[in-house]
């Protein structure tokens, strides 16, 4: 799809969602959740192809799991972004920054591999 048909089709839905709200809330709901999940589908398929052009580096540069480990801390950034979106517009602000804060926690657990390669690297170099 082309930006102008996504952005159409967003405010289509938008529209829709507003209309809907006046009469049938449930509606509005469903529709809400269905823009959202194509969203999502159209968001998964315009990074595939820089997820193909990474893993094509990564194998080229024997990065190792480096670029594996980025993605999942790029994925799990994403999923607990969408998480905490959909909590705020719930009305659960105070829930939307615990999951926020544990999506830190595990992207800083997730990534501990890499802090120890790159604390090793630092210290060989200053050791000599």
């Amino acid at each position: 799809m082309s930006i102008y048909q996504i952005i159409g089709t967003v405010m289509a839905g938008l529209i829709c969602i507003l209309l809907f709200r006046k009469t049938k809330e449930e509606y509005a709901l469903f529709t809400g959740i269905m823009l959202n999940v194509m969203l999502i589908f159209l968001s998964v398929n315009a990074v595939l192809p820089v997820i193909e052009y990474v893993k094509n580096i990564e194998n080229s540069h024997n990065l190792g799991n480096m670029v594996e480990i980025l993605f999942k801390c790029t994925a799990v950034a994403f999923i607990f972004s969408v998480a905490s979106s959909i909590s705020k517009d719930c009305g659960e602000s105070g829930l939307a920054s615990k999951i926020e804060l544990l999506g830190k926690c595990l992207i800083l657990s997730m990534c501990l591999p890499l802090i120890k390669t790159a604390f090793s690297e630092v210290n060989g170099i200053i050791s000599g």
